[in-house]
């Protein structure tokens, strides 16, 4: 079987073609054609020595390997293409975030500058304003603190305004402290009030306890009296 297949390759082909019995091959399209002849699938069945059955089955087998391959084969393709979609969005978010970012950071440094200014021309604006009414302060001490001045006399009238409020104050709190003694003492005098009542009514309870116990000794006594004598009657209690 093995020398049949030597006999069949393609170059043992050519080269019969070429050289046995004198026989020259005028052109290659003629030789593939030998070629092509030799290596039919009927001469591979016959050099191989299998039936049509096995070479078929052999053949379907093949046929489905080579479409689920292809089938694999474009399945990583598309994940491929997927995958690189996916990191490309990523990609595009990622700098989308950062450009919000940097965005924001000078959004936040712009305010931190103008509350800067704002806040450093505020004191700008107090100092000199300051500087002012120091200068005034000093170019005019006598007018200021004179008694016959508006602002002493403006003084003057806050300090009064302020006394008669604390004044007032002082009345208050001592109308409420009038006002918490006074209820106060009612509370307490109708805590007594009560406790005396509670009292009476004990006494009371325990005067009528002594009386009935007081109403029951004689009757006792007698009976007493009358067992030691050997009388069998017994008194009638009303």
């Amino acid at each position: 079987m093995a020398t049949n297949i030597n006999k069949t390759t393609p170059s043992a082909i050519m080269e019969r073609a070429e050289g046995d019995g004198g026989y020259e091959v005028g052109t290659q399209h003629h030789s593939k054609l030998l070629v092509e002849q030799a290596w039919s699938p009927h001469k591979i069945r016959e050099s191989l020595g299998r039936d049509d059955a096995e070479v078929e089955l052999e053949a379907s087998d093949l046929k489905e390997l080579n479409e689920y391959f292809t089938a694999l084969e474009k399945s990583r393709r598309n994940l491929q293409q997927l995958l690189q979609e996916e990191r490309e969005e990523q990609v595009m978010e990622l700098r989308a975030l950062e450009r919000e970012r940097v965005q924001e950071r000078a959004e936040w440094e712009r305010e931190r500058v103008e509350r800067e200014e704002a806040l450093l021309s505020a004191l700008i604006s107090m100092a000199i304003s300051r500087q002012k009414l120091m200068k005034e302060i000093r170019s005019q001490p006598a007018t200021l603190y004179s008694p016959s001045s508006s602002a002493c006399k403006d003084m003057e009238a806050d300090q009064l305004i302020l006394k008669q409020l604390m004044e007032l104050e002082s009345k208050v709190r001592e109308a409420e402290g009038k006002k918490q003694l006074k209820a106060l003492a009612k509370a307490e005098k109708k805590a007594r009030k009560v406790e005396r009542r509670s009292g009476k009514n004990k006494a009371k309870k325990t005067q009528k306890k002594d009386d009935q116990v007081k109403a029951i000794k004689p009757k006792r006594c007698w009976h007493r009296c009358i067992l030691t004598l050997g009388c069998v009657t017994s008194p009638v209690e009303n």
